[in-house]
């Protein structure tokens, strides 16, 4: 079947992309089925004719094995990027590359920062609408040294950590964004990570 060779997580992708979506996926399957078929036809094949293929098989390696390496960072540059994706992906479809990648809420980016702490970040305030998500999948999975899901890790370039600098947005009341402040917010109580003080 299509895709059997592949890892079932990212078989399990392909069976829940949209529609439009799935072309890519399905002929990287066929092209997985085709290598493999390939490689029965190579292992027969007198080492005089070898030779003649050995220079695409190498380029066909180097680019798989790119292509295993972006695919490999995609969850992690998906989760730093959520702010400035267009269209926002749905809060289920990030809690699906959570739940697949769940080391993903523990990966630093090149400035040193956990996803939550890149959600706030995009002036837009595209970001913002998940950070209740990243925090509450981050805090059930007990990260050491990132306390209440990584709520009270600082915001870049200021003095507050993320958490006070959603109370300010809000309180502020000057920001095109402070709606979604205010939903982050009541999705953090939901989900039990303010301290009832």
């Amino acid at each position: 079947s299509i895709g059997a060779s592949l890892p079932a997580n990212i078989a399990n992708i392909a069976n829940t992309e949209p529609r439009a979506d799935r072309a890519l996926t399905e002929k990287l399957f066929v092209l997985v089925e085709e290598i493999e078929y390939l490689r029965d036809e190579l292992s027969m094949l007198p080492n005089g004719m070898q030779s003649f293929m050995d220079d695409g098989i190498k380029k066909l390696i180097e680019v798989c094995e790119t292509t295993i390496k972006n695919t490999r960072e995609a969850p992690r540059l998906f989760l730093h990027d959520l702010g400035n994706i267009e269209p926002p992906p749905d809060i289920e479809d990030v809690k699906k590359v959570i739940d697949m990648y769940p080391e993903t809420l523990n990966d630093k980016n090149i400035d040193g920062l956990l996803p939550i702490q890149s959600a706030i970040l995009p002036k837009n305030g595209g970001g913002i609408k998940y950070i209740a998500l990243l925090a509450d999948e981050a805090s059930k999975r007990e990260y050491r040294g990132i306390e209440r899901g990584g709520l009270l890790l600082p915001v870049p370039k200021k003095r507050i950590c993320v958490l006070d600098w959603l109370v300010r947005l809000v309180k502020g009341g000057k920001t095109s964004y402070d709606k979604l402040c205010e939903y982050a917010l009541k999705e953090i109580h939901k989900a039990g990570l303010l301290m009832n003080e």
